[in-house]
């Protein structure tokens, strides 16, 4: 449940047409980053709940291998973050259209 939630929420910001997103937020890419890092909580409940020490292990291994890929799309983000000027989804989308990228 955990993971459907964080799932639906991350693309709750994604703007469909320049005048049309469900969730208009100054802090969008963040946003999807948090939501994202919230799948982390899943795998490790998965693992726990099994009550098993070979599987509870295999989860820790799963949730830092999800932790070090969500650092490098963190960074990659930060470059378009860079060239659009701000965190909001809408304006980063505008921006690259304008742009030509």
């Amino acid at each position: 449940m955990i993971a459907f939630t964080s799932l639906l929420l991350s693309f709750a910001i994604v703007p469909v047409s320049p005048n049309w997103v469900v969730a208009d937020l100054n802090i969008g890419i963040l946003f999807f980053l948090m939501m994202a890092g919230l799948a982390v909580y899943a795998v490790l409940f998965a693992g726990w709940s099994s009550n098993t020490n070979t599987r509870c292990w295999g989860a820790m291994r799963a949730s830092a291998q999800t932790v070090s890929y969500e650092v490098f799309l963190g960074l990659s983000l930060m470059g378009v973050v860079a060239q659009a000027g701000s965190f909001n989804m809408t304006i980063s989308s505008i921006t690259r259209r304008i742009c030509g990228t």
